[in-house]
């Protein structure tokens, strides 16, 4: 059993080295196995080489210790794998009793936060005493090479969908608010999640209801509706675009999103309820189905047609065959 789960010693390195700094402080100077003076020399200029450049910074790094088995059953996981759960598991805890100790909020780690690839120290006992080897990479994630690459047309579309997101106005504060979801339903953050794509989809109705009811709403009635409760701007865009409005109704836009996403977000943030993989993902779909018939209600109104165009997120297959399909339009150039 190894003597300790974790250890901080605080290094000088010259800037963002996390291998540099993990060999400066846990890594052996000299080999372990065999006693060669020319190699033990070439090591230590390195280092030399490291912590002699001007100006270091000081870098805490921390080591997690976890037995790792050498042999596993074939159907056991990957050991390594194994054994940074179990070192995560460590770090968080040591995290959570930081932030009781100074009050202080700190957010528990996850995979998906870590860097794409950390250093692993491998580590063995020899009279009693640990034997640091030299750090090596593990990868979290894919390498650069497995990494999907994108052709000539489809940066196009990104860059003139970049125009829309980045812009001031219309849907760029609802692009970012699914992103975001995204990322925190990546991470397992999953009551985040669905709090995003409520407020995503509460977002997109306003902002439809107000480019929409220009022109077809009296300015006093519309500004009332735009300040007034949520469901009163939900069922009046439906009514704008000739939808079934209410939101207990099947038949529409609002159904799906209401019941399984709209609806869970109120009892997490009013209530205290918690959510997970399958009930985010659930918000994620509701979301998805309200953005795409919306966007086909207005597909079939000559005057929205272009404003739908603008609506690029949320895609639905019909696998029934009955041409439910839905895809987002070209983006037009800007």
């Amino acid at each position: 059993m190894l003597p300790a789960r974790l250890r901080f010693r605080t290094v000088e390195v010259p800037g963002q080295l996390p291998l540099g700094a993990s060999d400066l402080a846990f890594g052996s100077l000299h080999l372990d196995i065999k006693n060669d003076e020319d190699e033990n020399a070439r090591r230590e200029e390195v280092v030399r080489g490291i912590i002699g450049k001007p100006f270091p910074l000081q870098r805490t790094v921390v080591a997690v210790y976890v037995p790792v088995r050498d042999d596993p059953p074939l159907l056991e996981a990957d050991p390594l794998s194994r054994g940074l759960n179990s070192a995560l598991r460590n770090l968080n805890a040591w995290l959570i009793s930081l932030g009781v100790l100074y009050d202080d909020r700190v957010r528990p780690l996850s995979v998906g936060d870590l860097a794409p690839a950390i250093p692993v120290i491998p580590v063995g006992i020899a009279n009693g005493k640990l034997r640091h080897g030299k750090s090596e990479l593990f990868h979290l994630r894919k390498y650069p090479e497995d990494v999907r690459r994108y052709d000539l047309a489809e940066m196009d579309q990104v860059e003139r969908m970049l125009q829309i997101v980045a812009s001031e106005e219309g849907l760029s504060s609802f692009y970012e608010l699914v992103q975001r979801a995204g990322s925190a339903r990546r991470a397992s953050r999953d009551r985040e999640a669905v709090i995003d794509y409520a407020t995503a989809g509460e977002l997109f109705i306003t902002t439809m209801l107000s480019v929409i009811g220009e022109g077809r709403v009296d300015p006093p009635k519309l500004k009332n509706l735009l300040e007034g409760p949520f469901h009163d701007r939900s069922v009046h865009l439906c009514r704008l675009l000739n939808v079934p409005s209410e939101p207990d109704d099947p038949e529409s836009p609002l159904f799906y999103w209401w019941m399984h996403c709209y609806t869970q977000r109120n009892q997490i943030v009013h209530e205290g309820a918690d959510s997970m993989a399958a009930l985010s993902e659930v918000a994620r779909i509701g979301l998805v189905q309200m953005v795409v018939d919306i966007r086909e209600a207005m597909r079939r109104d000559p005057h929205l047609v272009a404003l739908a165009s603008m609506i690029q997120w949320g895609k639905r297959v019909d696998h029934t065959g009955g041409g439910g399909d839905s895809e987002p339009d070209p983006l037009p150039r800007l």
